[in-house]
């Protein structure tokens, strides 16, 4: 019996031994899985990129602003650089169909006493080599229409306008779409990759900008009639966007907390907020006009601050209700949030209502109000459009006289604005919450 127990402990610990050896020898989930750009997303970027630019029209050549005009595709007005496009996409191509084939390579060998980490180095040199090329491809489209505007333009009419068609379109989102699909080649670095590509990009398109490769585009030309227009209306707009987001920051945040610590407080406040973000803005403006006409009229004050039925009021005081729902709400679920084990430290330690609320509530629900903030001040962006409705100015009124006139360019000018306004107070507010929700995570994890 003895012999037998140990005859059978022998081959069990024997086919542990052949269990492991097979483990060893077969490649890890990380390593079947190596970092490699997408083609599922690249080959048809490629494929449109190409398409476009080859069969669809690139310009629009009209004698003024708002008339129909020829059609030109790029290989025909700017051949030159319509070649140099194709050898930055073949180069791109190239260098992601290598480094994707590596990868897959790397990974059926990994367990073939291959060096790992010297050939995902080697992999992502491949993928590097390819964004390099990738990432300024949508400026250099850009530069290639502002080429052809030019050849093109010329002995025609000073009104005459060169506007992208759907080929530039198409090729523009193509272009945008490639250093997404090579990202993934970086594997924990990939949100890096696609950040600066996106600085890459708009970077040469500034530096285009400014030799004036982009002059005779027609968005280019309505910026310069309209120059002293936009640089006016452009902080109005900010201005629409800024104050009444603080101003509904200052009322709703502290009724948020509020309605955190109180039922009681809780229903009346949010039906109000809920109440002004159903109604539709331009509903919303047409009931303030009537009431705000009224106080204007009749009472001193009112009429001394400029208040009327159009103009800033209207549209100050239908951004700052709609402001107030996303404030509220981050701010009751921020305060809600706060342990209470905090609070009872807090006390335990001689803390009044002042302090434990300045040096423990608020720090602690900080992340959740900026988000609050944040919400709001992208969502007013794009709100504060309308005030152009009641002649309150900003970008709006540029946006709306583009569409009066039918000018779809100087629509293009206003939108672009109101994006670039929005996404750069978003970036900068989310930059803000991260710092601030990681000290708050340094804080509660630091010892008493």
């Amino acid at each position: 019996m003895s012999r037998g127990k140990e005859g059978d402990t022998a081959a069990a610990e024997a086919r542990a031994a052949s269990g492991a050896e097979a483990t060893a020898g077969a490649p890890s989930t990380a390593e079947a899985r190596a970092p490699a750009p997408d083609l599922r997303l690249l080959l048809p970027a490629a494929a449109l990129f190409s398409g476009a630019l080859a069969f669809l029209p690139a310009l629009e050549l009209r004698p003024n602003r708002v008339s129909a005009g020829a059609k030109a595709g790029l290989a025909a007005a700017a051949p030159a650089m319509t070649a140099a496009l194709a050898a930055a996409l073949g180069l791109v191509l190239v260098l992601a169909l290598a480094s994707a084939y590596a990868a897959r390579v790397g990974a059926s060998r990994a367990g073939r006493g291959r060096n790992g980490a010297a050939r995902r180095s080697a992999e992502r040199r491949r993928a590097g080599a390819a964004l390099f090329f990738a990432a300024p491809l949508p400026a250099l489209l850009l530069a290639g229409l502002g080429a052809g505007a030019t050849s093109r333009l010329a002995g025609m009419a000073q009104g005459a306008r060169a506007s992208l068609g759907a080929g530039a379109w198409l090729g523009l989102a193509a272009a945008l779409a490639l250093p997404s699909a090579l990202a993934p080649a970086f594997g924990a670095g990939a949100p890096k990759a696609r950040r600066l590509a996106a600085l890459t990009a708009a970077a040469t398109a500034a530096i285009l900008a400014a030799a004036g490769l982009l002059d005779d585009l027609s968005l280019a030309r309505e910026f310069v009639a309209r120059r002293a227009s936009f640089g006016a209306e452009f902080p109005r707009h900010l201005a629409y966007a800024l104050f009444p987001t603080l101003a509904a920051f200052v009322v709703a945040a502290p009724l948020g907390r509020a309605a955190a610590r109180s039922r009681d407080w809780e229903r009346p406040v949010f039906l109000v907020a809920n109440a002004a973000q159903v109604i539709p803005t331009l509903a919303l403006l047409g009931f303030l006009v009537a009431p705000l006409a009224a106080l204007g009229r009749d009472v001193p004050f009112f009429r001394a601050l400029g208040v009327r039925g159009v103009g800033w009021a209207p549209a100050s005081l239908a951004l700052f209700l709609y402001a107030l729902l996303p404030v509220a709400a981050n701010a009751r679920a921020g305060f809600r949030m706060v342990d209470p084990a905090a609070s009872d430290a807090a006390n335990g330690m001689g803390m009044g209502a002042a302090g434990r609320f300045f040096r423990v509530e608020l720090p602690l629900a900080s992340p959740a109000l900026v988000a609050g903030l944040r919400t709001a001040l992208a969502q007013n962006m794009g709100n504060a459009v309308l005030a152009g409705l009641v002649g309150g100015g900003g970008l709006g009124g540029i946006l709306f006289l583009g569409l009066s006139q039918a000018a779809a360019d100087l629509i293009l000018l206003a939108a672009l604005g109101v994006a670039a306004a929005a996404y750069g107070t978003d970036r900068l507010l989310a930059a803000a919450e991260r710092a601030l929700a990681r000290r708050t995570a340094a804080g509660a994890g630091a010892p008493c």
